[in-house]
């Protein structure tokens, strides 16, 4: 299991540019982190400009100032090579959520901030300079998330929530899309649940500039809606730049 881990957090970490808010980086990315949980592998990380971002304890990065520099993740004999850029974003705290009456749910005061916290590190991983790029990667990565960690499941007491999406690991269309518009409102973005509290497929609907889009992470779908509330069929399958890592402060 400790390998099936360390590759996946490889694959989601050479395909995804990753934003963190806090200086530290240690509590935002579990991917440094899980690549040296394995004895059987080896893992460096050079870092061109340490007075940007440095490595700590062997295995996590800590981004120290605004900047570019350039970083080798190394483990065992593969190299994978990155671009970083450091800079600063905000991205919306917990009090400050638009739509919590959303994507609530059953969740009590606790659980809404521990689903919080969770989203923050898929938002973070997910962030990107061109806004429809965040969007395809947010989307990928809840799906990737979701396939790794939880179940489609009709019978827990938060399967239609984030909590269940995020901590539970039980849930439905439903719960996928509350997660999602969570995730959202964290970016910045409203949102609205379609087909809410329907017995039918549901989705994220958002608008980003003039345009809407539907975010749906249960059938890999992030694009501009053909008509409104309609599903595009086309499957969102890129996370774009696999090289780049964005990191800010």
């Amino acid at each position: 299991m400790k390998k099936i881990i360390i590759v996946l957090c490889m694959m989601l970490m050479s395909m995804t540019p990753i934003y963190a808010q806090e200086k530290s980086l240690t509590t935002y990315i579990g991917a440094l982190n899980c690549f040296a949980v394995d004895d059987d592998v080896t893992l460096k990380i050079d870092i061109a400009h340490p007075k940007i971002m440095k490595v700590v304890n062997g295995n996590s990065i800590m981004a120290t100032k605004a900047g570019q520099t350039t970083m080798k993740v190394m483990i065992d004999e593969q190299v994978y090579p990155f671009k970083v850029i450091v800079k600063k974003k905000k991205l919306v705290a917990f009090k400050d959520l638009k739509d919590r009456k959303a994507w609530i749910g059953k969740m009590n005061e606790k659980q809404a901030k521990q689903a919080y916290k969770e989203a923050l590190v898929l938002v973070k991983q997910a962030l990107s300079p061109n806004k429809e790029k965040t969007l395809k990667r947010l989307t990928l990565l809840l799906r990737h998330y979701f396939d790794q960690m939880a179940t489609y499941n009709t019978k827990g007491k938060h399967y239609n929530d984030p909590y269940g999406y995020f901590v539970d690991h039980k849930v439905t269309c439903a719960g996928a899309t509350r997660a999602t518009g969570l995730c959202l409102n964290i970016l910045g973005y409203r949102f609205e649940q379609v087909n809410a509290n329907k017995y039918d497929h549901q989705w994220a609907r958002t608008k980003v500039g003039k345009s809407y889009y539907a975010v749906d992470p249960f059938t890999y779908i992030c694009a501009k809606e053909p008509g409104v509330r309609q599903l595009p069929k086309e499957m969102t399958s890129d996370l774009m730049d696999d090289s780049l890592f964005e990191i800010s402060l």
